[in-house]
């Protein structure tokens, strides 16, 4: 390698090495290797073992799989920091196959986590008396503990810290751990099992305790016992499944900093009495938990000074904004969205008392009132959430004055009334969503004005045209101003905002065609439903490579789909609905492996229904809307599918679990393809208000997850498949108006729900609900079907023997009609009989001269 021999500290962390590496024989006096991040396999450990001089070896993310010949190791010994995590490890050996244990008394943290050991690997560890630090994390340790290894490990060691994440932990692993009085810090969330009867150990040395995320049986028991951890400084157990009162003894934990109980099922006062008494509490969340006022008035003044405090959570009762926040003047960070049900102004006090106050959410908190500000600036407010509440009147026009550094607004679900002010492009989200804003969207000086990342518009009264100079927010993610009373043409500067993501500009007044090479890269969700577009697809979208949600529907649009659709490889739902598209089906829709939602209803599609809309791997893969990542929260767009015989708007967090395909009200033709009996796990199929022919498939059968199943108002003919009395999950069928024949299915499960309307007009169906018996023996007639014969007669629409009557009655009375015109008029009966004398002479001549036999019969 070039390097000295004297070399003492090698890093060479991810770098696809593989394999031997002879070069490493010659720094043997190397104290520190790491080779972390590559692709070495178990061999590279008989090189390594020569470095008798390593303090610290990293082999953490690399291939070593199985078992590990535990003499390799042991040759290190004066080895304090060994990593061996993100492998496929199984276990320790010796090199005669038999279980080994590792025997390295300077080891002071040793990090397992990430492999495949199972609680055999605490005899691996017992001969390992420095030993401060051991992660375990994700390993397969369940089932019986080995507890006379582990109580050597915990008895022979001055282990600080121990890493057990996402374990198993019964009784005696709970009283083994309590063995270790050394324990400062005890990792154990997404750990499950059981609690000794007396809940956790008393390891009064033990400073950190993570317990989210557990699933212990006797949960209860935590709070009961943590009182008796006096050094504890951090105590983590969010998500627990907690429930009841805060104990008194929490009270006595002096040295707590930080703890967190979010997420759980306590009894929260929202005085928080019970933490008083902790002088040192800085960081407190009790979020989402049950928030309830007290009956009496609690005037002591706490304690603590907190730094930062989550308080949101629902109201059980009366609440109002605590008092004790009067006296504190440290906060960064305040959430008390979902706490305070009384009525009251906004809080501008705490930013007077708190100048360091970064982050204010206070959604959904009964305020009202206008949006009072400090009467000085505050520097360092970025995030503000006031959404949900009862403000009114206008947004004051000096906010950026008086809140400089603010980034993050949120105004959402209130009633203020004025528009938008060119102070708030130089935020970075923007959220006035679901107001009663009524002005237009103002223009603004320079790109280096704009700042937005995230802009929320919709559900209001917002007029006139998009405006320009929006097109310097170059930064722009997500838009969304749907649902107003914006007109005019979609700019053509909006097709090249490279990092537009999510795009909404449905139910508005827009008009006119799309712009020309609509194709944001990065788009990925596009909503344009529900105004005047017009014109064709063919230029818009086909660079749109990560879109993944497409809702064009109740628009203007013509021409067909085009044939690049496949290059939308991402695409999950494509609804067309209600334009005025036509042409066939293009066969390029069979290769989007991820769609979920094909909607085409409401067009003039025709022909055949493709058969190969068949399954994929990826059917019914749902993408979450970025909404989620990015956007404040609340705000998901929803897409409009008919099911269950009416319309739903279903927003993105029941798209995930919705799958379809609606090709409703077109002209489609031929047979129902059986392939479309394939998809298992579809949930709406309506084929309704075509020109279909033929038989239900009986492939439908096997549609176990369909939910809606509409095939009405087609020329369906043969009988309904009994079979289809499997679907448990189905609720709206429909085969109304076809040409159906036999009796309808055995009214038993979903079937035993569906009434009349779902045969009606199927003349020869038969049996409950309807009101015709199956005892009557009748032949089906196709409705548009010619046949000839005696089935005819029989079976036609038309009474043969009443046409033999017409047609004997109608020729008799023009006999006598014609025969009293002669009579009465002699001039008509001369000109008759004239006419008649020609044409009786003008056949016989004709046939003299064709017909040779005449002369012969003496007829010349």
């Amino acid at each position: 390698m070039g390097v000295s021999s004297s070399l003492k500290y090698l890093y060479l962390h991810s770098n696809q090495l593989q394999g031997p590496i002879a070069e490493l024989s010659n720094f043997t006096l190397l104290e520190g290797l790491d080779l972390g991040g590559n692709k070495f396999n178990k061999s590279i450990l008989s090189y390594i073992k020569r470095f008798s001089s390593l303090k610290y070896l990293s082999l953490e993310n690399n291939q070593l799989r199985g078992s590990i010949d535990v003499t390799e190791l042991n040759t290190l010994g004066n080895l304090e920091t060994l990593y061996l995590d993100r492998n496929e490890i199984s276990g320790f050996v010796t090199s005669t196959g038999e279980a080994g244990f590792l025997q390295l008394s300077k080891l002071e943290e040793l990090d397992l986590s990430g492999n495949q050991f199972n609680n055999s690997i605490w005899s691996s560890l017992r001969a390992l008396p420095s030993l401060k630090h051991l992660d375990l994390e994700e390993n397969h340790l369940k089932g019986p503990v080995d507890m006379q290894a582990l109580q050597d490990l915990t008895t022979a060691t001055t282990l600080e810290e121990l890493d057990m994440i996402g374990s198993f932990l019964d009784e005696e692993a709970f009283r083994a751990i309590g063995a270790v009085t050394s324990l400062k810090k005890l990792f154990l969330w997404e750990v499950d099992g059981r609690l000794p009867t007396t809940g956790l150990p008393a390891l009064e040395n033990l400073e950190v305790l993570d317990l989210s995320d557990s699933a212990l049986n006797n949960s209860f028991l935590i709070l009961k016992t943590v009182g008796n951890m006096s050094s504890l400084k951090d105590l983590r157990l969010d998500n627990c499944g907690l429930s009841g009162t805060i104990p008194s003894t929490f009270g006595g934990l002096e040295n707590l900093r930080s703890i967190d109980l979010s997420n759980n099922n306590l009894q929260i006062p929202i005085s928080l009495r019970p933490f008083f008494n902790l002088t040192k509490l800085k960081f407190l969340h009790v979020g989402n938990n049950e928030i309830y006022g007290e009956t009496e008035d609690y005037n002591v003044t706490p304690k603590f000074n907190l730094e930062y405090l989550d308080l949101s959570g629902h109201a059980s009762n009366e609440t109002f904004i605590p008092k004790f926040l009067y006296h504190q003047n440290s906060l960064q960070g305040v959430d008390l969205s979902h706490a305070i049900t009384m009525k009251s102004e906004f809080p501008h006090w705490l930013l007077v008392n708190n100048t360091q106050l970064r982050s204010l959410h206070l959604a959904n908190n009964s305020l009202s009132g206008p949006l009072q500000l400090p009467m000085h600036p505050h520097m360092n407010l970025t995030d503000l959430d006031i959404s949900i509440n009862f403000f009114h009147g206008q947004i004051p026009g000096a906010i950026t004055t008086y809140l400089p550094r603010l980034k993050w607004f949120n105004t959402s679900k209130n009633h203020f009334r004025n528009g938008i002010m060119d102070w708030m492009y130089s935020l970075t989200v923007l959220d006035l969503s679901n107001n009663e804003l009524q002005d237009g969207m103002p223009e603004f000086l320079t790109p280096k004005q704009c700042s937005l990342s995230t802009l929320l518009l919709s559900n209001n009264s917002i007029t006139g045209v998009i405006p320009d100079s929006l097109s310097n927010c170059s930064s722009l993610r997500q838009m969304d101003v749907s649902n107003n009373r914006l007109s005019g043409k979609i700019p053509e500067w909006m097709g090249n905002m490279d990092n537009l993501e999510f795009l909404s500009l449905s139910q508005n007044e827009f008009t006119g065609t799309l712009p020309n090479d609509f194709n944001p890269p990065s788009l990925q969700y596009v909503y344009l439903s529900k105004n005047n577009l017009q014109g064709s697809l063919e230029k818009a979208f086909h660079s749109c490579r990560a879109l993944v949600t497409l809702d064009l529907s109740h628009n203007k649009f013509s021409g067909g789909i085009p044939d690049w659709i496949d290059l939308l490889s991402q695409l999950s739902f494509l609804v067309l609905s209600y334009n005025k598209l036509a042409g066939e089906m293009p066969i390029q829709l069979c290769k989007l492996e991820q769609l979920s939602i094909l909607d085409l209803s409401g067009n003039n599609f025709f022909g055949p229904i493709l058969p190969c809309l068949r399954p994929s791997s990826n059917w019914y893969r749902i993408s979450i809307e970025p909404a989620a990542a990015y956007a404040p929260e609340g705000q998901q767009q929803s897409i409009e599918v008919t099911a269950k015989n009416a319309s739903y708007a279903y927003p993105s967090s029941i798209l995930q679990y919705m799958s379809g395909i609606d090709l409703s009200c077109n002209n489609f033709t031929g047979e129902i393809p059986h392939e479309l009996g394939l998809l298992g796990n579809i949930k709406l199929l309506n084929l309704s208000h075509n020109s279909l022919t033929g038989e239900i498939p009986p492939t439908f059968s096997k549609l176990r997850e369909i939910e809606t199943l509409d095939l009405s108002f087609n020329n369906l003919n043969g009988t309904i498949p009994p079979q289809l009395i499997g679907l448990y999950s189905l609720s709206a069928f429909s085969v109304a108006h076809n040409n159906l024949s036999g009796k309808t299915p055995e009214r038993v499960a979903q079937f035993g729900t569906f009434e009349e309307g779902s045969y009606r007009d199927n003349p020869y169906l038969c049996g409950p609900p309807l009101n015709k018996s199956c005892s009557e023996t009748v032949e089906p007639q196709g409705r548009n079907a010619t046949t000839s014969g005696e089935g005819e007669e029989e079976g036609g629409f038309m009474d043969m023997g009443a046409l033999y009557v017409t047609f004997v009655a109608s020729y008799a009375v023009a006999m006598v009609a014609t025969c009293v015109v002669l009579y009465i008029n002699p001039r008509w009966r001369r000109a008759l009989f004239y006419f008649l004398e020609q044409k009786f002479f003008n056949c016989y001549y004709f046939l003299l001269d064709n017909v040779p036999l005449l002369p012969r019969l003496g007829l010349s």
